[in-house]
């Protein structure tokens, strides 16, 4: 079984009612008594400050998917891992000029109430890791031997995948790090061969973009 879901842009027709939060959705996929065997694949696509709201997505949901339960060894979280340490973060990552904070700050509010990045954050693929290929090779367990467990997706036929993507697109395409492309077939073939594979029994792909276009698999 595979669902998905894009969102982003605002919708052309007036009083729509609110749409059911990720967590909700993402508590109705992981929540059923046949799923005990969760894993989430969490993506920012994005990179440099001016996108710093999709990095506030993925640390967001990637909170939400640990407050269901779901441990680090089971979530894969593939970020471009810049703002803490970017140089227009008012409250960037230690130095010996700035020791008052451990790890840099991100937050999704303007009130700032939680830092989402913490210290309690694991980050598997990071900056220029964060490729198509990588992400295809995560999904379909084509990795190299020297890769380690906590960067694979070590999942089987009893595995429901939730895969959260944010970032930019348009339509049959999604933006990786502003230097490459994946395309809806692409994304259609790598779950297809997760499924040839015995790599899940069910996937829930969710993906969250700034621009107007849909990515139909």
């Amino acid at each position: 079984m595979t669902s998905f879901v894009t969102s982003g842009g605002l919708s052309p027709r007036g009083n729509v009612p609110k749409e059911k939060s990720c967590e909700g959705k993402f508590r109705e996929f992981f929540e059923p008594s046949d799923h005990a065997n969760n894993w989430a694949v969490l993506v920012c696509t994005s990179r440099y400050w001016f996108n710093y709201r999709h990095v506030a997505n993925v640390l967001s949901l990637y909170h939400s998917v640990k407050r269901l339960g779901i441990p680090d060894s089971q979530i894969i979280l593939m970020l471009a891992d810049d703002m803490p340490c970017n140089p227009r973060n008012p409250r960037p990552a230690s130095s010996p000029h700035r020791p008052l904070f451990s790890v840099g700050a991100v937050y999704n509010n303007a009130q700032q109430h939680i830092n989402l990045y913490g210290e309690n954050v694991e980050v598997d693929y990071r900056g220029y890791e964060v490729t198509v290929e990588n992400f295809i090779r995560v999904l379909t367990g084509r990795l190299a031997e020297g890769v380690p467990n906590s960067q694979r997706l070590k999942t089987d036929r009893t595995s429901n995948v939730l895969i959260y993507m944010t970032g930019h697109g348009g339509d049959g395409f999604l933006k990786f790090q502003d230097s490459e492309e994946i395309t809806n077939v692409d994304l259609a073939d790598t779950i297809e061969q997760m499924w040839e594979k015995n790599r899940s029994v069910s996937v829930s792909y969710h993906f969250h973009r700034s621009a107007q276009g849909e990515v139909i698999l």
